[in-house]
């Protein structure tokens, strides 16, 4: 949290890139400090512009708005991407979600993933397949991807927490060391989750 490198914890943005490319890993904006806009005791929406140390990666006019706000019962978060040049630009944009739970045995995944296709990249080089469960639980190393399934509940049996994640296209679920990752990426395409699902 010193600066020294990029955050990986909590909800960080990857942006103006998703995964490894022609600029660094997940972009640059988990690395910099954006402004505080305005707050309240329930809400905070911050920004962030194109400094020196962002043209020197990647020389585009823009503004990023990020708004949170807590609710009775929801945390609730919105990004906006604007355009301020001329030029038009593209990007990749994800939520890079982290969250804390008992074990990984005590966990399970509920959602619409019965009969959805995913790519399990843990068999080969990478194998589409079909789920044929209706809630997930995590018994070895796993690196799948999924698509369509836009409505994951986290269920923590250890602690009896529930979390309900709205997504937009794609959902990204691996464990590394005991840890369970959701990535939400409402901009990238599954060839780019394929390529890039890891952190």
């Amino acid at each position: 949290m010193d600066g020294s490198k990029p955050i990986s914890g909590g909800l960080s943005h990857c942006w103006p890139q998703f995964g490894p490319g022609e600029i660094q890993q997940h972009g640059f904006a988990r690395n910099v400090n954006w402004s505080v806009k305005s707050m309240t005791d329930t809400t905070v929406e911050l920004e962030m512009a194109p400094s020196d140390y962002t043209k020197e990666m990647w020389d585009k006019e823009f503004l990023c708005t990020f708004s949170v706000a807590l609710e009775d019962d929801k945390l609730s978060t919105k990004m906006l991407v604007e355009n301020k040049g001329e030029e038009s630009f593209d990007f990749q944009a994800a939520l890079h979600s982290y969250f804390t739970v008992s074990a990984i045995d005590n966990l399970s995944i509920a959602g619409s993933f019965k009969d959805k296709e995913f790519l399990n990249k843990m068999v080969g080089e990478g194998e589409m397949q079909t789920e044929d469960r209706e809630e997930i639980t995590i018994g070895e190393e796993y690196d799948r991807i999924y698509k369509g399934v836009n409505d994951p509940v986290l269920k923590d049996s250890g602690i009896g927490k529930t979390v309900s994640y709205i997504l937009h296209t794609i959902l990204c679920l691996y464990n590394v060391v005991q840890l369970t990752h959701i990535i939400s990426s409402p901009s990238s395409t599954l060839a780019d989750c394929i390529k890039h699902c890891w952190i």
